[in-house]
């Protein structure tokens, strides 16, 4: 008897790389101490970085597509295979010590300044 056929894939949206970026870097300033501690060299950091953007965009696409019979069996091997040892997240402190609205309103005024750079201005390198 044959495979039953199976649908194309769905589209990744926008709205999922987006998410995919905020996750990710939030991800990436949880592991910077540990970076900067000299466990990690810049080339082995962006290698991680890269497997870790893939592997969040690869679970919220699943998780969200889950009527998919492939993403279902993704997300149940993820839920079965995670190790029964493992703590219960908790908040980081990069969230939980904002204390008003003023960190959005910094973030802006650092995203306006790289915005006027002028255009033979080295960026700085990010991760």
């Amino acid at each position: 008897m044959a495979a039953p056929e199976l649908e194309s894939w769905q589209p990744v949206t926008e709205q999922d790389v987006a998410v995919t970026g905020v996750v990710a870097m939030a991800v990436r300033h949880a592991l910077e101490d540990f970076y900067a501690g000299g466990n990690l060299d810049h080339g082995q950091m962006a290698v991680l970085n890269r497997i870790i953007r893939n592997a969040i965009l690869t679970a919220l696409y699943a998780v969200e597509n889950s009527d998919d019979v492939r993403c279902a069996a993704f997300v149940k091997f993820c839920q079965f295979a995670r190790p029964s040892d493992w703590e219960t997240p908790e908040l980081l402190e990069s969230l939980t010590s904002l204390t008003d609205g003023m960190a959005v309103h910094a973030v802006d005024e650092d995203v306006s300044r790289r915005a006027r750079r002028a255009p033979g201005s080295a960026a700085p390198r990010g991760l």
